[in-house]
């Protein structure tokens, strides 16, 4: 799997693993979290250009377009957030009568208001529990828009849509706190922008901002990785003896001698390594794994109707995928435990028994969305996230695989014996083996003998039963025979070598 380029002319945020909210630079992919449950698996964010109108949305300060209103009193205070450049104002109801308070802006009328709207704002209650009335009115709240939700210890994002023409000559655009004498609130993003539902986090201070179009372009491949590739480029120039580049294919090589000008091709002067450690899990080898330190994160663009995704070698304890459709959001999230239960019913052996991890994954499910963007998250906290293999694309189902199935394994070690009986062995890596027989349409056979041809010496993942891990294979046919046996049915006999372990 190659790269797929992505492309937005300006900065924006988004929210890291630990809830923070943060800024990726031109042209970086942006991967999220939802704050509101940091357990879910991250997604991407692919959005349309979109303009927040209200100015300050991260500066709630009663000196400037910011005020409290006359239904209850705040006490104002500013805390430092995120990398220095953002702060989150904090507000305390300060009377010890009533339980209400009202926060408000002048809002600026758009130029053009039979368009539709949405207003949104974060909110976090640090302690207790309060709730939150997002309201539009000329006055009071009287004429407020929205409902009252309840708000934890997480942010949540509030937001109400405006129908066309509804916000033309509309004075105050706020939030009502409804809480307790002593409840903070940290209140942060108010955002005021076109459309029918909100687009994420985009700060302003003194006037408008306008965050660019996420493009991705029409090339399959990977958009994005968490593990860095610390090789350099090769360029023509001078290498010590043991430097490591890597070309345009993401493969490394190491220098084998002192001095070194010689160009990557030259095999006495430089030592062929395979796929960097990002791309270790997109070769062609079971047994080169892709590492970072807890979670590896990858983002995917198919270009295709993808339903299938398989994930082999892991070292993990949870996957986690995504799929977000560009400019509409999040389409599909599964999360899944790679623990499996070794117990047998027994309380013994549940509070004994090693803890056994499967080392394969798959799902057949992934929505049918042809531009759909895949977030696939492999993680193992405390540790090391290993993955050996990484598949996705189309299925096909040329029918039911008939009981009989066999696998093996041809093991590529060699063993030398000695004239006294002693022998030395240097272990190597194995290929898994498998004999199916498939039951197809006899309509349908010789279709599916053209699509074998198809895939001549190419790398498929071939999944004998679903249910069974056992025998899912990812590797290339040795040989496939037809047999029409009947009218209805029909049957092919095939032989797959899987790739190197």
């Amino acid at each position: 799997m190659g790269d797929a380029a992505f492309a937005r002319a300006s900065s924006a945020t988004y929210w890291d693993r630990d809830g923070v909210l943060r800024t990726a630079g031109p042209n970086e992919l942006r991967v999220t979290y939802d704050p509101t449950d940091l357990s879910k698996p991250p997604y991407a964010l692919v959005e349309a250009a979109a303009t927040n109108i209200l100015s300050r949305s991260n500066q709630f300060s009663f000196s400037n377009v910011w005020k409290a209103g006359t239904n209850g009193a705040l006490s104002e205070g500013t805390v430092a957030w995120v990398d220095g450049s953002m702060t989150a104002s904090a507000y305390t109801h300060a009377t010890s009568t009533g339980n209400f308070a009202y926060l408000s802006q002048i809002a600026a009328d758009p130029a053009d208001a039979s368009l539709d709207w949405v207003y949104s704002l974060w909110v976090k209650v640090p302690s207790g529990t309060a709730t939150i009335n997002l309201a539009i009115s000329n006055v009071s709240l009287a004429t407020k828009v929205g409902a009252v939700e309840a708000v934890g210890t997480t942010w949540r994002r509030l937001s109400f849509a405006l129908a066309a023409g509804q916000l033309a000559n509309t004075g105050l655009i706020g939030v009502g706190l409804f809480g307790t004498p002593g409840q903070v609130y940290h209140i942060y993003g108010a955002q005021l922008e076109r459309g029918n539902r909100p687009s994420f986090c985009i700060p302003t201070f003194a006037s408008a901002v306008t965050r660019a179009a996420d493009v991705i372009s029409s090339t399959a491949g990977l958009l994005y990785s968490n593990v860095a590739e610390p090789e350099p480029l090769w360029a023509a120039g001078t290498y010590a003896l043991g430097a490591k580049v890597r070309d345009a294919a993401h493969v490394a090589y190491e220098s084998l001698a002192a001095a070194n000008t010689a160009p990557l091709t030259d095999a006495s002067k430089w030592l062929k390594l395979g796929a960097t450690n990002r791309y270790a899990m997109f070769d062609d080898r079971n047994n080169t794994q892709t590492s970072n330190a807890e979670e590896v994160t990858v983002v995917l663009s198919p270009r295709a109707i993808a339903q299938g995704l398989l994930l082999g070698n892991l070292d993990a304890t949870e996957i986690g995928i995504s799929v977000v459709v560009p400019n509409f959001g999040v389409v599909y999230r599964e999360t899944a435990s790679l623990v499996v239960s070794t117990s047998n019913s027994s309380f013994f052996r549940w509070g004994f028994n090693r803890i056994r991890r499967r080392t394969l994954f798959l799902s057949l499910s992934l929505p049918i969305f042809f531009n759909g963007v895949v977030t696939v998250s492999i993680r193992k906290p405390g540790g090391i996230a290993r993955c050996g293999m990484c598949l996705i694309g189309p299925i096909v189902e040329p029918g039911p695989t008939l009981i009989g199935l066999s696998t093996e394994i041809k093991d590529y070690s060699t063993t030398l014996f000695n004239t006294d009986g002693s022998s030395s062995t240097v272990e190597r890596g194995y290929r898994k083996l498998m004999s199916m027989d498939v039951s197809i349409d006899t309509e349908k056979i010789v279709e599916a003998e053209e699509q074998m041809i198809a895939w001549k010496q190419k790398t498929v993942a071939w999944i004998g039963a679903a249910s069974r891990p056992d025998t899912v294979l990812v590797g290339r046919y040795s040989s496939f025979k037809k047999v029409i046996e009947s009218y209805p049915r029909s049957k092919m006999a095939l032989q797959i070598e899987g790739v190197l372990s």
